[in-house]
């Protein structure tokens, strides 16, 4: 079908006086039949009426029609009756298409007979290009998969979980707060009793809490939906309580001794609670949550930002190579923080307030090593799904972080390095028995080995020469490796070195005189 020359048939329904009466059907028609593609146009009294269908089927073999256009009512109630009646006159049900002639235009338009009349011919019109696109499909059969998810666990939500759990469906009750109950858990009388609204709303949330074909997946969101009737799959993030929910029985004694309060949104933020809460007594599930906010001062203190909470969590959890890959996630150089940065995540770190902070900078070096006790895991090469050749000028560690970065996001990236080897500062500034050379070499092989090039011994004299070569943009990293001098008398004698000259001679393997 989808190779024959569309022949489309046009007809325009009166409806009796529900679009006639305001619409000049006949006139429609008449139009129709002028248009590209269109086999034959006719405007009938009541198209959905035995005699109007009988009229249709007619037509089809009469003029060879392989597309039909009905303009009359709303497709919601009329459609399936007008593919029906292509299906009898051996025409695919899905070469039809319908206008809406009756709510878009005559009940719409009624004092406006004329521009009512225009509007129809446009969407007649449109109708037709649109029939010509059309290709016949077949109907299948699938598998349903005999489960349900109601988004939302408000009042609506709620009954209609119970409605599909008692009707035998296994449904999965989604919500984005800890508990359910929606906006009617915030009131106070509800009409038209006057009754508490808990009191009425309780006993029900209870009762979905009991539910055995009903499965609860509050402090939940939605994050995409794939699939087709019959079949979806739902893709959920389940935010963490930072309270186990199998062992939390309400006892409320977390919350008695906690010693953070904020304001409680619960109450219209006109009193507080503490950072542990449950939002009502009556909560359903009961058990307490703390709400994770901002970024944890370890982390913001982070020049790198990493997820410190996390890769120490998964520590304790003894999964390592996870704990690696969130240090990873924000900078190549595990093995170097452990041994030469600075930890201004220690100095923030709450638990200070406590006794004393985590030895996060020890955590970053017994990562590294025991990765390298263990065998460090191989490096997948990253698929380079950019275009744009992007050149790092330098190789110390912030072009190496930014080559990193980039190889991960898919761009295909150079470094050019002036000396013999890379590392920058971290090769020519620390001494090795501070941050020993395998160590960095290791972790600057596993950036090239994403598939960056670092060309040592290359200076650049000039951006345009890399424009040139195909670069579309250029990341400058060349470091700052002059001292900074005290501007006092005598520091430019003999026998005064200053700190980065001093420790790049030693690196260099230069003597010191």
């Amino acid at each position: 079908m989808s190779t024959e020359k569309p022949r489309v048939g046009v007809f325009v329904c009166h409806c009796g006086l529900n679009i006639a009466g305001v619409v000049e059907c006949e006139k429609v028609a008449n139009y129709a039949a002028t248009l590209p593609s269109v086999a034959y146009s006719v405007d009938l009294l009541f198209a959905c009426s035995d005699d109007g269908q009988e009229h249709i089927k007619e037509a089809i073999h009469e003029h060879n029609l392989n597309r039909v256009i009905v303009a009359s009512c709303t497709p919601r109630t009329h459609e399936p009756v007008f593919r029906q009646c292509l299906e009898e006159a051996g025409l695919n049900p899905y070469l039809y298409d319908q206008v809406n002639l009756r709510e878009h235009v005559s009940w719409v338009h009624m004092d406006e007979k004329e521009k009512a009349t225009q509007k129809a011919l446009e969407l007649v019109a449109m109708s037709v290009e649109r029939a010509k696109r059309l290709e016949p499909l077949e109907r299948q059969i699938v598998d349903v998969i005999p489960k349900s998810a109601v988004i939302g666990a408000g009042v609506a939500g709620i009954s209609a979980a119970l409605d599909l759990a008692d009707a035998g469906f296994e449904t999965y009750l989604i919500e984005k707060r800890p508990t359910i109950g929606g906006q009617m858990a915030l009131l106070d009388k509800v009409f038209p009793q006057n009754d508490c609204a808990i009191c009425i709303l309780g006993p029900i949330m209870s009762r979905v809490g009991r539910h055995p074909r009903i499965t609860l997946l509050p402090y939940s969101e939605l994050e995409s939906v794939s699939g087709h009737v019959g079949n979806f799959r739902l893709t959920v993030r389940k935010k963490t309580r930072y309270i186990d929910p199998d062992i939390c029985n309400g006892c409320t004694d977390c919350e008695q001794v906690c010693p953070v309060s904020t304001p409680n949104s619960y109450e219209f933020w006109l009193t507080d609670r503490k950072a542990v809460y449950r939002p009502f007594p009556q909560a359903v599930p009961s058990s307490y949550t703390i709400d994770k906010k901002g970024i944890p001062a370890c982390r913001f203190s982070c020049p790198a930002h990493v997820n410190c909470q996390g890769f120490s969590t998964l520590i304790k959890e003894k999964r390592f190579s996870e704990a690696l890959d969130i240090v990873r996630n924000a900078i190549p150089f595990a093995g170097v923080l452990g041994r030469v940065c600075t930890s201004p995540c220690e100095a923030k770190c709450e638990r200070g307030a406590f006794d004393e902070s985590l030895s996060i900078r020890n955590l970053h070096r017994f990562l590294a090593d025991y990765e390298r006790e263990h065998g460090a895991t191989k490096v997948e090469k990253i698929k380079k799904d950019k275009e744009e050749k992007i050149a790092v000028v330098g190789a110390g560690p912030a072009g190496i972080a930014c080559a990193y970065d980039l190889a991960k996001l898919g761009y295909p990236v150079t470094v050019f390095e002036a000396r013999e080897e890379s590392g920058g500062l971290l090769r020519w500034g620390i001494p090795e028995y501070r941050l020993p050379r395998d160590v960095l070499r290791e972790e600057i092989s596993r950036v090239e080995g994403l598939g960056v090039k670092i060309l040592t011994g290359k200076p650049v004299k000039s951006i345009g020469t890399l424009r040139n070569r195909g670069f579309k943009a250029v990341f400058l990293a060349t470091g700052a490796p002059v001292s900074t001098k005290l501007g006092v008398e005598g520091e430019d004698a003999k026998g005064v070195f200053h700190a980065l000259d001093f420790l790049n001679q030693v690196n260099s393997g230069e003597s010191v005189d």
